[in-house]
């Protein structure tokens, strides 16, 4: 079989572990900081792009650049500390680990390109015993987190490689549009919808296990 891929990039949550993370409370608690700030959030957006305008109004509303980078830190450390309140409760996605070691196995680089905080990664990856990944771009790495191509765009500095020599595994909407938006082959795992009976609502290539994704790398 010939191999197609040279590395490997792969979401974290629900593409390698169900973090559990109580993502509701992690808005109110951002919407709360922002309301103490003298500012409404902006719930009605994804989460890092609430957290951009957040940044965004705190700083109109000051002036003050410093001040407003310390502002941005702490929305990270709530959605942080939410994350870590979750480990407990994470479990792997089915396959998740065995496709690791087979990775391992066929001596196929890859690395983790994440919107969740590197600590909370560095520690389910401890939980699991997951063979380690060359890389983590976690979302205190990049301005920018995912949709934007940013984070994508260092991992393949880092891996020295043509985008056309990767392939990215996702979960989500927002994995689908990256792949979009860096125009690299971009599979999503259908594991998640089909664990929690959840309709997919947008559009891109699917997978319905790790044994699609190592014949897509391996045809």
């Amino acid at each position: 079989m010939e191999q197609m891929f040279k590395f490997i990039i792969l979401d974290f949550d629900r593409t390698l572990v169900f973090l559990n993370a109580d993502w509701p409370k992690v808005r109110q608690r951002i919407s709360n900081l922002c309301e103490e700030n003298g500012f409404s959030a902006h719930r009605e957006l994804p989460l890092f792009d609430s957290i951009h305008r957040a940044y965004d109004d705190f700083l109109e509303l000051t002036g003050d650049e410093e001040k407003a980078k310390k502002f941005y830190k702490n929305l990270l450390l709530i959605n942080k500390e939410e994350e870590s309140a979750g480990i407990e409760k994470s479990v792997p996605v089915t396959g998740a680990l065995d496709f690791l070691k087979w990775l391992e196995k066929e001596k196929i680089r890859f690395g983790i390109l994440s919107n969740n905080s590197r600590d909370t990664i560095e520690k389910c990856f401890e939980k699991f015993f997951f063979i380690r990944p060359e890389i983590i771009i976690s979302n205190e790495d990049v301005w920018n987190q995912k949709p934007d191509i940013e984070g994508l765009q260092k991992m393949l500095i880092y891996a020295g490689l043509n985008i056309n020599d990767c392939l990215f595994v996702g979960d989500s909407e927002i994995d689908a549009l990256l792949g979009k938006n860096a125009s690299i082959r971009t599979v999503i795992l259908n594991t998640y919808y089909v664990e929690n009976q959840k309709p997919r609502t947008f559009e891109g290539e699917f997978a319905e296990n790790f044994d699609d994704i190592k014949s897509i790398i391996k045809k």
